[in-house]
């Protein structure tokens, strides 16, 4: 029997590196997104730290067994330095010795809990399974169930099952289980199971099928090795609908115990998760088909999923999580601008009320983190996501939305483009991923790569008739020096009203006086007339507002893009949302509006530093007594 390996852990600069656990948390204790490879690096640069490592020996003694060329051990080291907040050259951590390689520079204190005699054997059935092997090979990712009834609009319920494994499955000790979000990218898709389980990083892959018909259900679960793609378990279940919660622990509990290869009875112990979602199979079956239909998005779909969500709280008033998902309704029908302010209290309500019931739901911390950095709570809406990551920290879904209300918000460019690229890894096949990871690209000026993001959009099926494509494309096109092109895009992105109303051929005159410096004056009477004083709080007209920041900036009147904000600020304060729709403010191409002397008013307004106090200031800034320094 083999004894366990002693826990090591590193910290460092309030960073928190577990080898074991293949995490690695920021000073505030949410888990920073990294690539296996970025992470066996940063793993060996810190047990080696104050040593020079020459990347010949880097390359061996990280990945010893595969051909990896220099230029991508530079690419990984870039993305620890973007992760830690290093900067380019590193400075707190990872500094480059000139013609030798890397030096991890910062102080580092290892801890080590050793294991007592009376610990169980690491490869136990009934072991601690916080070790390295276990955490790596306990990996499941279930697919959506093919609905066999014949009742082709039950499909929800099929969905519903798998979904409801993945809950069970996630809260077993030592399992680890790719999110709804990440799994059910590939409904409908004809895929090679080796290839999702590459893509998702799971060892196991879970099939199966429903069929019910009046009080039976007959449910048949496949495992599969995500290895070689061959079918290791397979079991069918016929049971009566009355007994579908217990039939659901029993299946997670076969499918642990066939990967711990010991009878399922042994592992009753280790499933404390018996407690049913409701009391009621109605109100269970109305959340299903509420959750379907919301995540098919659409104003009918909305208002669909509203009602029968509606109804089945009205059956159960403590089912935690169908006042989680109708929050997300609430909240998509007001961004839409289909409901209108009374929708986001509604939402707010709900989720309050989802977390009060089961506070261990990570999709409702991340939508009341989205909730609460709408309205620049932005301290508690980073603390929501933390929870979230901390019980979830797979879910793609969380990392895209911290990425896109907080961080992208807050100018933490760089972890904003970390996260939404984490969100890419994890559910690679959603198409709103790679578009809002795209956007962030922009932001931090890396054109190339928002292309590839953009290009993975449209393979998924996102349709270039969007306004974040446009934006993308336009500012890609216009840093690559193609005018023309990138003014197209820019008139693509306008409200039909504001396009026909002169909105068009303002656009044309700015991109013209941006291209030749003579039309500067034509450009700005344009704007003043046509696009100066665009009001509004949906996404298409606060995306052209800060565009025209944008333009009377690089135009050089600083002033006017500040009066611009400001009516954008107080419309945002009277829908008492001020925290949405700021990216813009951290372009590379607003640094002079972010160095005149009124910015350090507007992100006081914008409740800005006291985050930043706590979680960093924001890229090419510095934080000195309550000052923000923009360099």
């Amino acid at each position: 029997m083999a004894a366990a390996k002693p826990h090591t852990t590193y910290e460092f600069g309030g960073f928190r590196l577990d080898p074991q656990r293949q995490q690695l948390l920021d000073p505030a204790g949410v888990p920073v997104p990294l690539s296996s490879r970025a992470f066996d690096a940063l793993v060996f640069l810190a047990s080696h730290a104050g040593e020079v490592l020459d990347k010949s020996k880097l390359l061996r003694s990280i990945w010893p067994n595969a051909v990896v060329e220099e230029n991508t051990l530079t690419q990984h080291i870039s993305a620890l330095r973007r992760a830690l907040g290093d900067g380019r050259n590193g400075e707190r951590f990872i500094l480059t010795v000139a013609g030798r390689g890397y030096k991890f520079v910062a102080e580092v204190r290892q801890h080590t809990d050793p294991v007592s005699n009376g610990s169980r054997d690491s490869t136990s059935p009934m072991a601690d399974v916080s070790g390295l092997t276990r955490a790596r090979t306990a990996s499941f990712a279930v697919l959506p169930f093919t609905n066999l009834s014949e009742d082709a609009a039950k499909e929800y319920f099929a969905d519903g099952i798998a979904e409801e494994l993945i809950h069970k499955l996630a809260r077993l000790p030592g399992v680890r289980v790719s999110a709804r979000t990440s799994s059910f990218a590939y409904k409908n898709r004809d895929m090679d199971v080796r290839k999702v389980a590459r893509e998702l990083e799971v060892t196991w892959v879970l099939e199966g099928s429903v069929r019910s018909a009046g009080e039976r259900i007959r449910i048949t679960v496949q495992l599969i090795d995500g290895t070689t793609g061959f079918h290791v378990w397979s079991q069918s279940y016929d049971r009566r609908f009355e007994d579908l919660f217990a039939l659901q622990d029993e299946i997670a509990n076969a499918i642990v115990a066939i990967h711990l290869n010991s009878p399922p009875g042994e592992i009753a112990t280790e499933a404390p998760d018996q407690r049913r979602p409701t009391r009621d199979l109605q109100a269970y079956q109305l959340y299903l088909q509420g959750r379907a239909l919301a995540l098919r998005a659409g104003r009918d779909n909305l208002r669909l999923a509203r009602g029968v969500l509606t109804e089945a709280l009205a059956r159960d008033p403590d089912f935690a999580r169908a006042y989680a998902a109708l929050a997300v309704v609430f909240l998509h029908e007001f961004t839409m601008g289909t409901a209108g302010a009374e929708a986001y209290s509604q939402a707010r309500e709900m989720v309050l009320k989802a977390l009060q019931l089961d506070a261990d739901l990570p999709e409702a911390h991340a939508t009341l983190g989205v909730i609460t950095a709408d309205r620049g709570e932005w301290l508690a809406a980073h603390e929501h996501f933390r929870v979230a990551l901390s019980i979830d920290p797979r879910d793609g879904f969380i990392h895209h939305s911290l990425a896109l209300s907080v961080l992208a918000n807050t100018g933490h460019v760089s972890r904003a483009l970390d996260h939404a690229c984490q969100s890419c890894r994890l559910s690679p096949g959603d198409p709103g991923f790679p578009l809002v990871a795209a956007c962030q690209c922009v932001a931090a000026a890396h054109n190339t790569e928002a292309l590839e993001h953009l290009t993975n959009a449209f393979r998924l099926g996102i349709t270039p008739d969007i306004v974040l494509v446009q934006c993308v494309l336009a500012w890609t096109a216009w840093r690559d020096g193609h005018v023309d092109q990138a003014c197209n895009a820019m008139v693509a992105t306008l409200p039909p009203d504001v396009r026909d109303a002169g909105g068009e051929d303002a656009i044309r005159a700015v991109y013209a006086g941006l291209a030749d410096v003579g039309l500067r004056s034509k450009a700005l009477a344009a704007l003043d007339a046509n696009l100066g004083g665009i009001l509004g709080f949906s996404l298409d007209r606060s995306v052209t507002a800060m565009h025209v920041v944008t333009w009377y900036t690089m135009l050089g009147a600083i002033d006017r893009a500040y009066e611009v904000v400001e009516r954008q600020l107080e419309e945002k304060v009277r829908a008492g949302l001020i925290g949405r729709y700021w990216q813009a403010l951290w372009f590379p191409e607003l640094r002079p509006f972010r160095q005149h002397p009124a910015f350090q008013s507007l992100v006081q307004r914008l409740n800005l530093i006291e985050y930043w106090q706590v979680h960093g200031a924001p890229d090419g800034c510095d934080l000195r007594g309550g000052t923000l320094i923009v360099h």
